[in-house]
């Protein structure tokens, strides 16, 4: 599966926002689908193997969690997979998008990385049983 862009994003907009909204600034978590065989398919691909490489290989469940100054562009990087791609999404096929939290459209880079870590952290002590890495 991948995602299907606009419509994945529409839910997550609001009821009072439009499409246009998307392009702002936010943060967004991707449910990804580990390969089956995780060690073999990161040795295949990668030299080394990260410090989080085990928490992640025993979880069941991943979430990528990243922020962009335009949401909607940076999900469809991440779904076309030719720009600015990540160790994860390499390996795992995006299975859905999880959620999204748009933020004021003055919200700097700085704000924006703030804000993700908040949300990555949330997630893990809400869901332990999710591996979640973050940008």
């Amino acid at each position: 599966m991948t995602l299907s862009l606009p419509e994945d994003v529409e839910p997550h907009l609001g009821t009072d926002a439009d499409l246009s909204d998307a392009h702002r600034p936010g943060v967004y978590a991707l449910r990804l689908a580990k390969p089956g065989d995780v060690q073999t398919a990161w040795d295949r691909q990668f030299d080394s193997r990260p410090e989080w490489f085990d928490a992640f290989a025993e979880k069941p469940k991943t979430v990528y969690v990243g922020s962009a100054g335009d949401v909607l562009r940076r999900l469809e990087e991440h779904r076309d997979g030719d720009v600015r791609t990540t160790v994860l999404t390499e390996l795992c096929e995006i299975e859905s998008l999880r959620n999204v939290w748009l933020l004021p459209a003055s919200t700097d880079r700085h704000e924006r990385e703030f804000e993700e870590r908040k949300v990555a952290r949330l997630m893990r002590r809400e869901h332990p049983s999710i591996f979640v890495r973050q940008a």
